[in-house]
């Protein structure tokens, strides 16, 4: 920022960059090695940098270092175009006081902009977060803040969610549980997690939530406000739902299961398998399907079968096993590739 008179314009008037040549470098040592003014140009004293006198006319000047509370220091200065002066006393005694006065506004200004920096950046950071945020008042546990997420996950705006409570957000069997969790948090001042609760969005959907409750206290130790963090685990919960019912299926059915690894070692064995051999399961763990045969298929059913495994299909034809008693029985066998999902056996 420069101010200047019409007869001499400044670099910023005349739009312009300032050269940082030697005899620029030189003078702004000087300022830094000081703790007050310094002058330039008068007999006895520093010379003006000769790129600046040229360019812009200056005769002498006097100028400091302004060092505010953060970053780096400022240059403070004077021109002086029309003839060389040399600075009274109480000149730099009052040109110092000013820039004083003005690290002090500079350190003002600085903070704030940092400040409003910080707050930007942590506007964004809160937004932009996947999970589902409340920012709640710890006196009436009204929401008073939302994200993008919270938007999204419950397909509500934030207008129609700030303000709202509990029994507002979660269904009414749930909003008790809800309460009481809000209260364990504010009243221990910790952070408290609750491995499921239970939402409603704007469809009548029902969404299972893993939240974790953050007190945010004063700087008298008193909760403000209550921080919500919630991951959207729906998904996850009816998978893992529909696995425990295919596990239950395959538990309780009457037909033998026999899941190996690709070496063809024994994972799992369901209750029909092992009543159906004899053997236990541990026997069984670990080991190959063969522990039940009882060597009297033809071989060339057992070479049909491998290429089969091995070319990704499904056999299907009936072996001679053996139970652990050694009882011998005919049996029906179905074998087929189990993939993930990069269609890997």
């Amino acid at each position: 920022m420069e101010r200047t008179h019409p007869d001499y314009p400044g670099g910023g008037d005349l739009g312009t960059e300032l050269p940082m040549d030697d005899d620029v470098a030189q003078t702004f040592r000087l300022l830094l090695e000081a703790d007050g003014p310094v002058a330039f140009g008068a007999d006895g004293l520093p010379p003006v940098p000769r790129d600046l006198a040229k360019r812009f006319g200056f005769k002498s000047f006097m100028s400091m270092a302004v060092r505010p509370g953060t970053g780096a220091p400022w240059q403070f200065g004077i021109h002086q175009c029309r003839y060389p002066r040399r600075w009274s006393d109480e000149e730099q005694r009052l040109f110092e006081a000013v820039g004083r006065r003005l690290g002090d506004a500079l350190s003002v200004l600085l903070a704030q902009r940092d400040r409003k920096e910080n707050e930007h950046l942590l506007d964004q950071v809160f937004e932009h977060l996947p999970n589902k945020v409340f920012v709640k008042d710890a006196r009436t546990l009204e929401i008073i803040r939302v994200n993008r997420a919270s938007e999204k996950l419950l397909g509500r705006s934030r207008r129609e969610l700030v303000g709202q409570t509990a029994e507002q957000i979660y269904p009414p069997h749930a909003v008790p549980q809800v309460t009481a969790d809000n209260q364990r948090a504010l009243a221990t001042k910790s952070l408290v997690e609750i491995p499921e609760e239970e939402v409603v969005d704007g469809l009548g959907q029902r969404k299972l939530l893993q939240t974790k409750k953050v007190p945010i206290l004063d700087d008298d130790g008193v909760p403000r406000y209550l921080l919500s963090i919630s991951e959207d685990m729906t998904a996850s919960r009816e998978a893992e739902h529909s696995i425990r019912k295919l596990f239950t299926a395959v538990e309780q059915s009457p037909v033998a299961f026999v899941l190996t690894d690709r070496q063809g070692r024994i994972e799992y064995v369901n209750p029909a398998f092992v009543t159906s051999s004899g053997y236990t399961f541990s026997e069984l763990l670990g080991r190959s399907p063969g522990i039940v045969s009882a060597g009297g298929t033809a071989k060339e059913t057992y070479a049909h079968l491998w290429e089969t495994i091995v070319a990704g299909g499904v056999w299907s034809g009936e072996l001679l096993n053996e139970r652990a008693n050694g009882e011998r029985y005919w049996e029906r066998i179905t074998i087929a590739p189990v993939r993930d999902q990069a269609g890997l056996i």
